[in-house]
């Protein structure tokens, strides 16, 4: 079997992976897209499709799926912003070692029972006592969180009131692009703050992980995006970013690391659907049972699961027993929106954002004035790139800034400066550097105060 008869037998997957909520998907195959013509030094070698309302016949995706044998990825705003879909990522981060994951199947699978799955069961059991609907996707590295938010149920709304934009955000969701499929529609106020608002309740799930998974002290740490060399990932990244740049590999896709980043030959590693929950049942592919049925965490195959990534038959199997439908989140949210809301780590949202901002150009300037910095910071603002796009260089600055006596909000507008200098050629042409900036201050600074024990959750 090749990707592209796997494509086609988990194609009722795929299809409703996608459903009414996209508008568009991206799909990438280097090989493909350069032997097709694509220029790497002018565009970027992934393509973005619309798709029509109804999939059920011939169409782009099924042609860049079953046909082509694309990774593909869905969009994270829904067609219209009738939806949104909530982006939760988990993973292995080695630094120089990550390979691994995609070239030595008995190394990877250690690392996935043994750490991976230890969160996954956290999380699963977090998200089941509070009646909270999910799916979860095993990928080569880690696992993908999934649930929809559907507008104007009471989900969205509670969310949206949670949700804080800068101004620079409010700008940036404004504009259209008639060229660019991504941005040719633009997202509205309601569907940013809902977006944003599930960034401030991944800041409560990721700081609550962190907290119970290093309690058991296992030998791979977890931390918040990847700010440790060798870390059980939760990757918070996207709740800095703007939701109509952001998307997530399709559920049961193809990951192509192991050939477009590692020039392995053969078939590409696949996702595999692990469990799924709707509020009241949770259903899983029970040990040696050979199908989907309701148990609890302790009693998944994951073995099974993790060997399905390397063989597309298998994979086909255990991922056709699930229908694909990423499940809507439930009248549930408003009582867990509440929860936070109650939390002292909301107390420390709203005085972040009510802070007032410095003026452009004053938070650099104060950090290059301030005699207290230390050499190590210091050097991080004499070589920006790449040291303010490294999360283990960030955590360790906004800390250090802390230790000295700065506000959190003004370490945010300081990077904020620093990512504004253009002519360091920072990437955030299509980010605003303010969100992403108070986003690393925020959640390095949760975590700094959760580590000192100045912030229970």
């Amino acid at each position: 079997m090749d990707i592209a008869n796997y494509y086609e037998a988990i194609w009722p997957v795929l299809r409703n992976s996608f459903g009414t909520h996209a508008r568009f998907f991206i799909a990438t195959h280097k090989p493909d897209l350069l032997a097709r013509g694509w220029n790497p030094y002018t565009h970027p070698l992934v393509e973005v499709l619309e798709l029509p309302a109804d999939l059920s016949g011939c169409n782009p995706l099924r042609d860049h799926a079953c046909r082509r044998g694309y990774e593909l990825f869905l969009p994270i705003v829904g067609r219209d912003n009738r939806s949104l879909l909530a982006p939760f990522d988990y993973e292995i981060f080695l630094d120089g070692q990550n390979h691994r994951l995609y070239t030595e199947p008995q190394f990877q699978q250690e690392l996935l029972v043994h750490h991976i799955k230890p969160l996954s069961d956290m999380l699963e059991n977090f998200f089941m006592v509070n009646r909270l609907p999910y799916v979860i996707d095993y990928t080569p590295s880690g696992f993908h969180h999934l649930f929809l938010v559907q507008r104007d149920t009471p989900a969205w709304q509670a969310l949206s009131g949670i949700g804080h934009l800068e101004q620079e955000m409010l700008a940036f969701i404004q504009k259209t692009d008639p060229g660019d499929v991504k941005r040719k529609r633009p997202v509205d106020f309601t569907t940013a703050s809902v977006f944003a608002g599930l960034g401030r309740l991944a800041d409560y799930i990721s700081l609550w992980l962190f907290t119970e998974y290093n309690r058991q002290h296992l030998p791979l740490p977890a931390t918040i995006c990847d700010s440790l060399p060798q870390c059980v990932n939760i990757d918070e990244s996207w709740a800095g970013d703007s939701a109509i740049m952001r998307c997530l590999r399709t559920l049961a896709g193809a990951h192509r690391k192991n050939n477009d980043r590692y020039g392995l030959g053969g078939n590409p590693l696949v996702d595999v659907i692990y469990s799924q929950f709707d509020g009241e049942t949770r259903l899983s592919l029970k040990r040696q049972s050979g199908k989907v049925e309701a148990c609890v965490p302790a009693d998944s195959d994951l073995e099974s699961i993790v060997a399905a990534m390397w063989n597309l038959p298998l994979a086909a199997s255990i991922s056709s027993q699930y229908s694909g439908n990423i499940p809507d989140a439930n009248d549930a949210m408003s009582a867990f929106v509440e929860r936070y809301r109650r939390s002292p780590l909301y107390a420390f949202h709203q005085e972040f954002d009510a802070r007032e901002d410095l003026e452009p150009g004053e938070g650099i300037y104060r950090f290059f004035h301030d005699p207290r910095l230390n050499e190590e910071a210091r050097n991080m603002l004499y070589q920006p790139v790449p040291c303010f796009l490294q999360p283990m260089q960030l955590r360790h600055f906004v800390a250090h800034c802390l230790d000295i006596g700065w506000h959190p909000k003004h370490i945010g507008n300081g990077i904020r400066d620093i990512y504004r200098q253009n002519q360091f050629n920072f990437p955030f042409h299509k980010y605003p550097p303010a969100t992403k900036a108070n986003f690393y201050a925020r959640i390095f600074t949760a975590l700094y105060l959760v580590e000192q024990g100045k912030l229970a959750l």
